[in-house]
């Protein structure tokens, strides 16, 4: 089965559009062999997931974005289902949820995850909700190496 990545690509640019941000964005459609290699990789996890964002950027510099995020099209595919959503739907959110990531947000406590959640959401409706850079200029970052 094939997707249609334009309406996502669509989105992100429209994104950094409103964030003013240029640079270099790569989207990596993988499956779950590969997704579950990187997530054990680079964050210890053995278990799939839908997305995973790296930041490739030498020095992060505000409004800058180099980086590339994995998406794993047949978890998308599960999500999707299980949600009774469109395939091009749920691939928009999870590469939506890739770029937040590169630009600062986080979802490891309930707080983060929810203000992610619901920038994500309204952007995806189409509004516009506080989507800013959070990434500091100054933090340390996981190089990670090409695969």
């Amino acid at each position: 089965m094939k997707i249609d990545a334009a309406p996502m690509k669509r989105l992100l640019s429209r994104v950094c559009r409103r964030l003013g941000a240029g640079g270099s964005l790569a989207i990596i459609i993988t499956d779950f062999r590969r997704i579950m290699k990187l997530n054990l990789e680079f964050f210890g996890r053995k278990r799939p997931t839908d997305v995973l964002a790296f930041d490739l950027a030498e020095r992060p510099r505000a409004r800058y974005l180099d980086g590339e995020i994995y998406v794993c099209l047949p978890q998308v595919r599960k999500q999707a289902a299980a949600e009774r959503i469109r395939l091009e739907e749920e691939f928009e959110r999870v590469c939506l949820h890739g770029l937040l990531h590169l630009i600062g947000y986080d979802d490891k406590n309930k707080r983060d995850r929810d203000l992610m959640w619901k920038v994500q959401e309204s952007y995806l409706k189409g509004s516009f909700y506080g989507i800013k850079f959070k990434r500091r200029t100054s933090r340390k970052k996981k190089q990670k190496e090409k695969a």
